[in-house]
């Protein structure tokens, strides 16, 4: 097996991810990972770059050996859907320099916007208002109250 292929492989299993999904994710077939993996034949730039983007690995390392395995070995790639977009949203947000009350509250929003739509599929009403609790709107509404009140606002 040529270099290429043992660290291939070496990613795959370090990753914890079938070769199945290693497969789909660079949109190929698995008969042509299979291919890679037993060093018949090499992948083109788009396939590399698929795996780059998609498990944070590290492009050097994956063409030549040198280096480490991932790009960024401290903070391995997020795995699950929910948090990519959460780490999409807290990006983009900080990025445009909004401050960091707003980011959480976009957040938030997002993932009580989760919530609904997995209560509804699950045959509830689709409020995240917690059992007992004051809904998102409520605690907004009674924290500008109690600021006001603070204020010396006897309008409230």
């Amino acid at each position: 097996m040529n270099d290429f292929a043992a660290r291939l492989n070496n990613a795959i299993s370090a990753l914890r991810v079938s070769k199945g999904e290693f497969a789909a994710e660079a949109d190929i077939r698995a008969a042509t990972l299979t291919g890679y993996l037993n060093a018949d034949r090499l992948p083109n730039q788009k396939t590399l770059a698929a795996w780059v983007k998609a498990y944070n690995l590290n492009a050097h390392w994956l063409l030549t050996g040198e280096g480490e395995m991932l790009a960024d070995h401290q903070n391995p790639p997020l795995q699950h859907p929910l948090a990519q977009r959460v780490n999409q949203v807290a990006l983009v947000m900080s990025e445009s320099g909004v401050d960091e009350m707003e980011l959480l509250r976009a957040v938030r929003a997002m993932v009580d916007g989760e919530m609904d739509k997995l209560t509804q599929r699950r045959g509830g009403t689709g409020s995240s208002t917690p059992p007992g609790g004051a809904s998102r709107a409520e605690e907004m509404g009674s924290s500008a109250s109690a600021q006001r009140k603070a204020a010396g606002d006897d309008s409230v």
